[in-house]
């Protein structure tokens, strides 16, 4: 059903055509607030058209090249783009779409798995840490820094903190140093310390391990080789995917984020739908 952009009324007609470059677009005009407009408004200046772009972003993130992201178009549909394009409507449309789902925040999370990896960004090595709730695999938060200091191991549990709601009873983390000291600043306040349980994993014979977020940082990795860039974006953008899109095995092809509770109803083509509900 079509609704009206401006004023959400159902009560629209077709209103002829309005020609671009690269096809017609079905106009509307609104008898509610007497208004005309099209129906992929969220596209209207761009060159793509909705499955295009979100072709595109669903080929980057499963590891496809820019490059080679323009091929496929040229050879599969005869679409003529610029591989810089594309990065365009991938940080324009994934920009948007995170902007959306971090209103949404993880209720009642038991145990976090923490950890870090180091990634290449604009021709040097950073550090990626990430936060997973283990029961729902949400990816919680994700930071990047230079160092593996006190404060920089501070910054994910801020992160995760401002995007929870409810203190995890256990944070699983391996054995670097600055992990312990940040949790008692940042985790642990007086009234807290003596009911959450940070194992820390110093060695690969510990009995209780860290798979779930190694699992994840396996992945990410295979798709880093293609993604290259500016490291916040990429990650941002990868963390929408894998919360938000890419069903996951072990929960029976759930995403994350409806093993989390946070269910937005998207249609088959998610990307299609996410982008229009952030955009409204």
């Amino acid at each position: 059903m079509i609704k009206c952009v401006f004023c959400g009324s159902e009560n629209v007609v077709k209103n002829g055509n309005r020609r671009c470059r690269t096809r017609n677009k079905q106009r509307y005009f609104c008898k509610s607030c007497s208004k005309s407009f099209i129906d992929d408004i969220e596209f209207s200046k761009i060159k793509g058209t909705p499955q295009i772009v979100t072709l595109s972003l669903d080929l980057y993130f499963k590891g496809i090249s820019l490059r080679q992201i323009q091929d496929h178009l040229k050879q599969i549909y005869d679409f003529k783009v610029h591989h810089e394009t594309v990065r365009r409507w991938i940080i324009r449309y994934t920009g948007l779409m995170n902007d959306y789902v971090d209103k949404f925040k993880v209720f009642g999370s038991k145990e976090w798995h923490v950890d870090e990896q180091m990634i290449k960004s604009k021709g040097k090595y950073v550090w990626l840490w990430n936060a997973l709730d283990a029961d729902s695999r949400f990816l919680i938060a994700c930071s990047v820094t230079e160092r593996r200091e006190i404060g920089d191991a501070r910054l994910i549990f801020k992160k995760a903190k401002e995007l929870t709601i409810g203190d995890p009873e256990t944070i699983t983390t391996d054995g670097l140093w600055s992990y312990e000291k940040a949790i008692r600043r940042e985790m642990q306040t007086l009234g807290y310390r003596k009911l959450m349980r940070h194992i820390r994993l110093v060695s690969m014979q510990d009995k209780i391990n860290n798979n779930l977020i190694e699992r994840y940082h396996s992945t990410f990795r295979s798709r880093d080789k293609v993604m290259r860039g500016s490291a916040k974006g990429i990650i941002n953008g990868y963390r929408l995917y894998y919360n938000f899109i890419r069903p996951h095995m072990s929960l029976d092809g759930q995403t994350p984020a409806q093993a989390a509770g946070i269910n937005l109803k998207l249609q088959d083509n998610k990307w299609l739908s996410l982008i229009k509900v952030s955009m409204r």
